[in-house]
């Protein structure tokens, strides 16, 4: 059944036979038997004979099944909306005072508000809320207080709580599937989450087994699907596989996750590149590195930089007194590389280089790609003409 408007008020065919006539202010075309209609702005629901579902008195109704009505109304404060649910003929499932209110897979996730103090000013009111999160089933018993500070799915029926800064994972139906006992908790890359607990940095799959437990100082995520950094107790970094094992060890200030089974690291200030083994590619006698993911790798000494590939072949001489990346510049970070690269314009990783005042384009093999141009204008010109269309 359709709604269709005549003279201004609103009624429902089916084809082209009047079913319900005109007499409402508005009409929602009829959704799973149920037809959503507006009358002295107040909402309620019919059904296919025009029999009130549920009364004309709610500011919003939205129908979640065939039973199941999501109501909303204005709370006491303007931006404060509030929503319950409620079955056929007004039955009350879920009182009106929650946030929001979503149905996934039979249960019903919601959110409300938790107000701390709230001051009445004469030019308004100022309060503290925080939002708490919970779940119910459909005949509105509670599976989870509503007490979780956040709430996350990670699949049909997974979810990532936290709660009074400790994380678990837990299922809809309620049931945890690992203590409230995680003081950080990462994205999952390859079905392995970085966690904290008691300090240290491990690994969590999906099914709540720590896969590698959490002795770390500190751990990158494994953004690939092989290796990750990881810093030890004692100071010492390194890279672990998949697995956990460990496959290098050293000393270095700072070690950067390895792309291309290279890695930059920082040994007394000062920048190199070693291989997963730990072995020096390119000496630490640089005061900076950009490199960009399965890309363009600049190294700078002595106020110019050149250009490198993964094993350490120096591509340019130190000619440039500036290299900027179009993308993640500064940064080695293959999350960040991944979406840059997907989202990039051009076919390869390029910078921007500068040299003795002019300027030009240069690709990860260290080759002009934009020859030395006098005018930025003309360099960034000529680009625009290489952009993937």
């Amino acid at each position: 059944m359709k709604s269709f408007q005549e003279q201004g008020v609103y009624g429902y065919k089916l084809g082209d036979s009047v079913v319900i006539t005109p007499q409402y202010n508005y009409a929602k075309d009829f959704y799973k038997g149920n037809g959503v209609v507006y009358l002295n702005k107040k909402v309620g629901v019919i059904d296919r004979k025009n029999n009130i579902v549920i009364p004309i008195k709610y500011h919003k109704v939205y129908i979640l099944n065939d039973s199941l009505y999501k109501v909303r109304n204005k709370g006491e404060y303007f931006w404060d909306d509030i929503y319950g649910v409620v079955g056929k003929n007004d039955r009350l499932i879920l009182p009106l005072h929650f946030k929001s209110i979503n149905l996934s897979k039979n249960k019903l996730l919601v959110s409300k508000r938790k107000f701390g103090k709230i001051n009445k000013g004469r030019y308004g009111v100022s309060y503290n809320p925080t939002q708490v999160y919970g779940i119910y089933d459909l005949n509105g018993d509670v599976i989870l207080e509503p007490e979780f500070s956040s709430f996350k799915k990670l699949g049909q029926d997974t979810l990532l709580v936290g709660k009074d800064s400790h994380y678990a994972l837990v299922k809809t139906d309620g049931s945890f599937i690992t203590d409230l006992k995680y003081t950080a908790f990462g994205e999952y890359y390859f079905n392995k989450a970085k966690i904290r607990a008691d300090n240290l940095y491990g690994f969590i799959n999906r099914k709540g087994i720590e896969v590698i437990a959490p002795e770390f100082r500190m751990v990158s995520p494994f953004y690939t699907n092989e290796f990750t950094v990881i810093r030890k107790e004692n100071g010492k970094v390194g890279f672990i596989n998949i697995n956990g094992e460990l496959i290098f060890e050293g000393d270095y200030e700072i070690l950067r996750f390895p792309h291309l089974n290279a890695a930059a690291a920082r040994l007394n200030n000062k920048w190199g590149l070693i291989d997963l083994q730990g072995k020096i590619l390119i000496p630490f006698q640089h005061t900076n590195f950009i490199r960009e993911f399965e890309g363009i790798i600049g190294f700078k000494k002595d106020s110019k930089w050149a250009v490198f590939d993964s094993t350490g072949k120096q591509l340019t001489d130190y000619r440039f007194d500036s290299f900027t990346m179009f993308h993640n510049q500064n940064k080695e970070s293959p999350d960040q590389s991944f979406y840059k690269l997907k989202s990039s314009p051009f076919l390869q990783s390029l910078a921007f280089v500068e040299d003795s005042n002019q300027y030009g384009i240069i690709d990860s093999n260290g080759k002009f790609l934009i020859p030395l141009n006098n005018s930025k204008e003309i360099v960034f010109e000529l680009l625009e003409k290489i952009k993937i269309k």
